[in-house]
């Protein structure tokens, strides 16, 4: 996930098929998820990895924690992109772009369902 202001902290939130919330505060999980370091005055990136998925659905969100600009510049747009299988020959991507405008917002940006074969 990466965003468009500068001095400005979203975070990326993964709660896993087992229900367990990967963020900042709670880098890795029991199934092997982690995020990657907390951004806090930039443009990101954010990242979430699972090397070996378990079926289920899992849920993709991003909270605009803080702007720490002189001046309030409003909303800030977010980018993510969703790869299922990478490097694999049946790699799939998603782009998902969306806007935050309040601070401390809190949104669902998308779920990921791995209900096939994990490979």
């Amino acid at each position: 996930m990466v965003w468009d202001t500068n001095d400005t902290d979203v975070d990326l939130h993964v709660i896993e098929p087992t229900g367990e919330e990967c963020y900042y505060s709670h880098k890795n999980t029991v199934i092997s998820g982690m995020i990657s370091r907390d951004f806090t005055r930039g443009y990101g990136p954010e990242e979430y990895l699972i090397r070996k998925a378990v079926k289920g659905t899992y849920t993709v969100r991003a909270k605009y924690f803080a702007n720490h600009q002189q001046s309030l510049t409003g909303a800030t747009t977010i980018m993510i992109h969703i790869y299922k299988y990478y490097g694999q020959s049946n790699q799939q991507e998603e782009i998902v772009t969306l806007r935050l405008s309040s601070k401390k917002e809190m949104i669902d940006v998308c779920k990921v369902n791995f209900n096939d074969d994990i490979q």
